[in-house]
């Protein structure tokens, strides 16, 4: 480890995943909190093999994961650090509650030891909506704030990823009861899209082609996907304020139906949007034999994701997550969620070979372009010509 660099700020888990990553380029691009130049940040990363891009923005990589106490304990003391990041964690579907807890639950407990030992002032922790109670419950309409109650922490009565997030949140909520001179802070996030999404755009593009209904009751229900881009503003934004240590709030996308999601990518491969709906009482049916699907693919990524068991009791219905605490703050969202899916899907499948296109459409699409290309040069002529 470096020992020479005394003038270290940020702290960042989790930086080869989207969230991250999105952070470390947003805080080099508009040097904030005290980020002068890239080196100004530490990352955690646990596989070196995905961490080329970080490598190239310029930031310091340590290699660890959220287990080793000693390496995290040692990045804390050795660098003058101010803000701790806390992103990382396992959001496989398919993970059994052994494999969630050690690194969602033990690893934020190292990361808030180590915090209160060291010089640093601020804890960020990427919680997720999932803590909710009633998350999961078959209600045609739900709305939560950060006054909703969350549910269980006991296994065998939830959802494993759920679980294991409320029994981080209660640690931080320990820590900021007991260490009041530093700042804890809670996020809770909804489902993410941004570029280095590996989980839900790489799975809605396998399934883009496939001849199967895509819309429930003709995609008018909604869905909430949050850009990376606005989480990293947002995490960034509060650190504006001294007085909301302990406090929670939503960073969660504004609402979008289904057909509008399916609409963004079929534009991206010039395709014809989906218009094939299945009722939702008719669905309801096939949800047992999904289930079954999902028991018997323990492994498969996709399968995990489009049958998960938060998947299957999104569709057909109506969840929205109220943002008015952070908004009443002065924050804004940016980014929508055409520009999240597109900006993933550009460094995904730049060449759009992962799904056919529709020849027509694709063609359509470039006469289009070629007539705005002409009509900008014909304005720009007109242009010179009137000055000269």
């Amino acid at each position: 480890m470096r020992k020479d660099l005394t003038e270290m700020s940020i702290f960042i888990t989790g930086a080869t995943g989207q969230t991250g990553s999105q952070l470390a380029e947003y805080l080099i691009e508009t040097h904030q909190l005290g980020v002068s130049k890239p080196s100004d940040i530490i990352c955690l990363v646990r596989d070196l093999k995905k961490a080329e891009f970080l490598k190239k923005l310029g930031v310091q990589i340590e290699e660890g994961d959220l287990l080793d106490f000693e390496t995290i304990q040692n990045i804390m003391k050795n660098y003058e650090i101010m803000y701790v990041f806390h992103f990382a964690a396992n959001v496989n579907q398919y993970s059994t509650f052994q494999e969630l807890f050690p690194p969602n639950c033990t690893g934020t407990d190292n990361m808030l030891d180590a915090f209160v030992s060291s010089k640093a002032q601020w804890f960020f922790y990427a919680s997720s909506i999932s803590v909710y109670k009633g998350y999961l419950n078959k209600e045609k309409i739900q709305v939560f704030d950060e006054t909703s109650p969350i549910g269980d922490i006991n296994p065998q009565k939830d959802n494993y990823y759920a679980v294991t997030k409320r029994i981080a949140e209660n640690c931080v909520r320990k820590f900021s009861k007991k260490y009041l001179k530093k700042n804890f802070v809670v996020t809770r996030l909804g489902p993410i899209g941004g570029p280095r999404d590996r989980i839900i755009i790489p799975s809605l593009v396998k399934v883009l082609p496939l001849p199967v209904p895509k819309l429930i009751d003709k995609g008018k229900d909604t869905f909430s996907l949050t850009a990376s881009r606005d989480i990293a503003r947002a995490v960034v934004f509060l650190t504006k304020f001294d007085n909301i240590s302990g406090e929670v709030f939503n960073i969660v996308g504004a609402p979008v139906s289904y057909k509008e999601i399916f609409e963004y990518f079929c534009a991206y491969y010039y395709r014809k949007p989906p218009k094939i709906s299945m009722p939702y009482w008719l669905f309801k049916l096939f949800i047992p034999f999904l289930i079954v699907i999902r028991k018997i693919a323990k492994r498969n990524v996709l399968i995990q994701t489009i049958f998960s068991e938060a998947a299957l009791n999104y569709l057909g219905r109506t969840i929205t997550y109220s943002t008015e605490k952070i908004q009443n703050l002065g924050f804004e969202f940016k980014t929508s969620i055409n520009e999240a899916i597109t900006s993933a899907l550009l460094e995904m499948d730049p060449n759009r070979t992962m799904v056919k296109a529709n020849i027509k459409l694709k063609r359509k699409d470039k006469k289009e372009k070629k007539s705005k290309i002409s009509e900008f040069i014909s304005i720009f002529k007109k242009k010179i010509s009137q000055k000269y």
